[in-house]
């Protein structure tokens, strides 16, 4: 399984690229929202994991261009509690995944196994 992991280097600590190690889920972790696209238009990837900034205007954007251009890639949002995301929002991007670490672990873990488990049977 191939996941692409957005997390800004700004986090101390990388909590979302922290719970996936522990979790023994390997990741490709990006810092620049660019090197995303680049990831996605070269090598579709079987998730994507973004972990949303509080500021996240261009975070936004950005997922609605890779929605865009791999409408087929699950999207798993990890957000600041502060954040909340429009129905609007939620129905353009369709993540398979909207929640707060640690407090959502369980959920989101549960979503990634689901997603190893179609991956793999193929």
């Amino acid at each position: 399984m191939r996941i692409v992991l957005f997390e800004d280097g700004r986090c101390p600590g990388y909590p979302v690229s922290f719970m996936l190690r522990q979790a023994g889920v390997p990741y490709a972790r990006h810092h620049e929202p660019g090197a995303i696209v680049r990831a996605v238009l070269t090598e579709t990837p079987d998730a994507i994991v973004w972990s949303l900034r509080p500021e996240s205007v261009a975070d936004l954007a950005t997922l609605k261009l890779i929605k865009a251009i791999a409408p087929e890639v699950p999207l798993l949002l990890v957000k600041p509690d502060s954040l909340g995301l429009t129905t609007e929002c939620r129905r353009e991007l369709c993540p398979a995944f909207v929640g707060g670490l640690p407090r959502n672990a369980v959920e989101l873990f549960e979503v990634i196994d689901g997603l190893r488990a179609t991956t793999t049977s193929v």
